[in-house]
């Protein structure tokens, strides 16, 4: 899965959150957000997706399907062809229509890779640079040798890798590091309240235990990787927001609701902004005071029925919204069926009805492989009807084995992307850059390609305009549950069939 499509999912996957968090925010426990949040984080850093049958993809593609099929009939009835027509392709689902945004975006415009490395150089400089020079002054703080600080150490069993220190170049309690973590303090703390220390103390435990300055890491990893992409930017904001109002809900967890208000004084007491945006530590400090305050005084003991629909909501969220179309739907094979005021083949043979236009797997699984030339592909069992007889009622060619060569010469050299021995099998009328195998991408090996059958020769139909359209059925890897087409439009011309057009069809 290529970068814009992780981007594309993941901002609707924020869009998503963002709804849920406005409506159930304070109704459901605080750590359900930053939960929720790495589901967004995965969805944006791995390379692949998981498929669901429960994916909300797998019912739009479905629908677009079933919308998309009388507008197909109409385009083959009106001699529009099916290389002609993007949108067409596009019909089969947002699957495929992000990974086709995604490779022609790569191929069609490569300075906007240049642009990209441009923004994550800047970004990651500027986020690095910013907590290197942090930590420097953060590790010239002495450590704390309090005694109180040691009985709070040993009565909460915290990790001895886990240091206390002061120092005077902060204004509000803050934690840094991920192996080795540190709880900053800052020099003016009022060490004779030693309630309110225990509150900063507990929070910024709370910051360890959850683990959240790794969180925060891969946040500013996914932004550097998108940062052309401003949902992105909102969900950064918004995590923040989250990561700190569950610390509080933990702290409130620990001492009850009577400690709400006392609480609450204690985070009024340490408001002070932040010197540097550096994201990489938390803090006690300000961040969205009024939203935390107004949490913290709502605040209310957990009860199951808030766990088990919390729980429930990011089942539903992953299965529904994190995942990507079920690979039996989000490649469907491509067979478009001719709309004709005749019910018969010029032969006088009636034709089948279209039935639910998928291809079955092949019978034969034991057919030649793409790389052998010497075996010959076997005739197809079903062929996609794609255009309409022509009007001079030309039919099946003397030159059959002449078109099959050429195909499938063709072929070899889109697979193995040679592109001098393709181009001479281009017509003079096509336009465009070349284009070839998407090897590497969304689940295509060319190691393992398997070509199974040239479908559209048995019977051969031509559009009126003296076009012949072909489709060379493959299976994109080994272990790919589905199959795949590359659509060839031909024309003879003087020196021998050329191509006019091809697409790869998922």
């Amino acid at each position: 899965m290529g970068m814009i499509q992780r981007s594309f999912y993941g901002g609707i996957l924020i869009i998503v959150i963002l709804l849920f968090r406005a409506l159930l925010l304070n109704k459901l426990p605080k750590r359900t957000f930053p939960v929720l949040w790495s589901l967004v984080l995965a969805r944006l850093l791995v390379p692949f997706s998981f498929s669901s049958v429960f994916s909300i993809y797998s019912l739009l593609e479905q629908q677009t399907e079933n919308i998309s099929s009388p507008l197909d009939h109409y385009g083959m009835a009106m001699g529009t062809g099916i290389a002609a027509s993007p949108v067409q392709s596009a019909s089969h689902g947002l699957s495929a229509e992000a990974g086709v945004l995604s490779l022609s975006v790569e191929k069609a415009f490569p300075v906007l890779s240049v642009v990209w490395c441009v923004g994550l150089l800047l970004c990651g400089a500027f986020f690095a640079g910013a907590y290197l020079y942090s930590v420097r002054q953060f590790r010239r703080a002495a450590i704390v040798e309090n005694n109180w600080i040691h009985h709070w150490q040993r009565r909460h069993k915290v990790h001895p890798f886990i240091s206390v220190r002061q120092s005077e170049l902060i204004s509000a309690p803050l934690t840094y590091g991920i192996i080795r973590p540190v709880i900053l303090l800052p020099k003016q703390l009022i060490w004779e309240d030693r309630r309110e220390l225990e509150y900063v103390l507990q929070h910024e435990y709370m910051h360890i235990c959850h683990c959240d300055a790794v969180l925060k890491l891969l946040m500013v990893t996914a932004l550097c990787l998108h940062w052309f992409n401003p949902l992105v930017w909102v969900m950064m904001k918004f995590l923040n927001k989250d990561i700190e109002l569950a610390c509080d809900e933990s702290v409130l967890r620990r001492f009850g609701e009577r400690a709400r208000s006392g609480y609450a004084m204690a985070l009024i007491d340490m408001e002070e902004k932040k010197l540097r945006p550096v994201p990489f530590y938390n803090g006690f400090s300000k961040n969205a005071i009024e939203e935390r305050i107004k949490s913290i005084m709502k605040y209310k003991k957990l009860t199951y029925a808030a766990a088990f629909s919390a729980s429930l909501l990011v089942v539903l969220v992953a299965l529904c919204f994190a995942t990507s179309a079920s690979q039996a739907q989000a490649a469907p094979a491509p067979v478009p069926v001719p709309i004709s005021t005749a019910d018969t083949d010029p032969d006088g043979t009636p034709l089948d009805p279209p039935g639910d236009g998928r291809v079955p797997e092949p019978e034969n699984q034991n057919l030649p492989d793409a790389g052998s030339e010497s075996a010959p592909l076997p005739s197809p069992d079903e062929t996609p009807e794609n255009n309409l007889p022509s009007e001079t009622g030309q039919s099946q060619p003397e030159n059959l084995d002449a078109i099959r060569e050429t195909a499938t010469a063709f072929w070899e050299a889109y697979l193995t992307q040679d592109r001098e021995s393709l181009t001479q099998y281009l017509s003079d009328s096509y336009s465009g850059e070349p284009e070839f195998f998407p090897d590497g991408q969304d689940g295509h090996v060319a190691a393992e390609v398997n070509l199974l059958n040239v479908k559209g020769l048995e019977p051969v139909r031509f559009s009126p305009d003296g076009t012949l359209g072909i489709w060379l059925e493959f299976r994109p890897a080994a272990g790919a549950d589905y199959l795949e087409y590359l659509q060839i439009t031909l024309l003879e011309e003087e020196d021998g069939w050329k191509v006019v057009s091809y697409g790869l069809e998922m």
